[in-house]
């Protein structure tokens, strides 16, 4: 049984024949699409903003990195910090190295009140006593030489307690007691 078409196919289709059963296809159906209607620009804009919020990532990483100081052990940080407090006496220098909560006017101030007047400090024997993932005590032995002694004349054993906030720093420093 064949079926046909009541009205005659129009000149602007194809024919498709299956068997018996001829279907008709208009031709704006047939026609591939232009490359202006395959891809817009929302595709285009999305990797390129894409791309460009890479290449900000890692020129702010390689930025970071040259400009940040070196990553240091907790025994580098005790003596940057005795560096900086008895050698230089700079609060500045000493923020580098000390806990955010510890201002470092108060860090040289106070460490140094712990010392006579007018002694010259030499440190040696920083060793870790205790360690975890964060947190880190060292001890160090402190060399005190007044002005007219060639050698230390005292030696004394300090603690310092230090954490890691982007690096190790000193959050206390203070001699042991006995």
């Amino acid at each position: 049984m064949s079926e046909e078409p009541s009205s005659p196919v129009p000149p602007s289709s194809s024919e498709i024949r299956s068997g018996e059963l001829r279907l008709t296809v208009p031709r704006e159906l047939m026609m591939r699409p232009t490359a202006r209607q395959g891809i817009g620009r929302a595709p285009v804009i999305f990797a390129v903003i894409g791309v460009l919020v890479a290449l900000g990532a890692v020129g702010f990483y390689v930025l970071r990195q040259t400009t940040a100081p070196p990553p240091r052990s907790p025994e580098e940080t005790v003596s940057e910090f005795l560096s900086a407090v008895f050698l230089s006496a700079d609060p500045q220098r000493t923020g580098d190295v000390v806990c955010k909560s510890w201002d470092a006017s108060d860090a040289v101030s106070r460490t140094a009140k712990e010392i006579p007047d007018g002694a010259h400090v030499s440190w040696d024997e920083l060793m870790v006593v205790a360690k975890s993932d964060t947190k880190v005590t060292i001890r160090a032995r402190l060399g005190l030489r007044l002005v007219d002694d060639i050698r230390p004349s005292s030696y004394e054993q300090w603690r310092f307690s230090l954490v890691k906030e982007d690096g190790w720093r000193v959050c206390e420093a203070r001699p042991f007691t006995v």
